[in-house]
């Protein structure tokens, strides 16, 4: 129970940071955003372009405007992304309804896109865009089909733990690991002799994959056989 609180806590947190975040890029008047983009934009563009500084000044220009206007809409979309995860990690920690947590999660971030371009049009320079919340709800969809992906994930493999189903059971994860690790070992030791040929190497890490398959392996068939006969 502390462990879930501690979680929601900080999910909510991360929620509150997101749309301050958003909050405070939004309320930035044109002349204070269009610096602040073309910088970074620019500062990307010599990581990106090796010879960009030499470059003419109008193939610059042509760069720097069309990165910046990706680099925008791309921070649109990431930070509505993130946002819409925090949300629904919160819902679906506290109640545990995962489809109403993804509901609620998609609807609260595109009314916010909405209330975030109506409070671009009272900021001096800002102009409200409708494709901008169609982009920022777009994020927010895929970051809750992600969130609700993870939570799955996550939901099956407590689940197969709590019934004691393993994905490896344990006997044969030990045998498993100490393979993995004497093939690792082996392959260090001979690739310090240089007159030992790659055939020889690949020889043996084909040995050690094959290994750990039949482990793998006879473990599912004898799974697959208990359930059958208690059947």
């Amino acid at each position: 129970m502390k462990v879930k609180k501690i979680l929601l806590f900080i999910v909510v947190i991360l929620s509150v940071l997101c749309m301050c975040i958003i909050f405070y890029f939004s309320s930035q008047d044109s002349g204070s955003t269009n610096i602040l983009s073309k910088n970074v934009t620019r500062k990307i563009a010599e990581t990106i372009f090796s010879d960009y500084k030499t470059m003419n000044a109008d193939i610059q220009n042509t760069i720097t405007s069309q990165l910046n206007l990706f680099i925008r809409k791309t921070a649109h979309f990431s930070l509505y992304f993130l946002m819409s995860m925090t949300i629904y990690f919160v819902f679906a920690v506290w109640k545990k309804r995962y489809l109403i947590s993804g509901i609620i999660s998609v609807s609260f971030s595109f009314i916010y896109a909405i209330l975030d371009e109506f409070h671009q049009s009272l900021v001096p320079g800002r102009t409200p865009l409708a494709k901008d919340v169609i982009i920022d709800t777009s994020g927010a969809i895929l970051g809750t089909i992600l969130s609700f992906m993870i939570i799955s994930s996550v939901m099956f493999i407590a689940d197969k733990i709590k019934n004691h189903e393993y994905l490896f059971p344990i006997d044969h994860l030990t045998e498993i690991i100490y393979v993995s690790v004497t093939m690792i070992l082996k392959l260090k030791i001979i690739s310090v002799f240089p007159h030992v040929d790659r055939q020889k190497r690949i020889q043996t890490l084909f040995y050690g994959s094959f290994l750990i398959f039949e482990h793998n392996n006879m473990h599912f068939s004898g799974h697959i056989r208990s359930k059958v006969s208690v059947s």
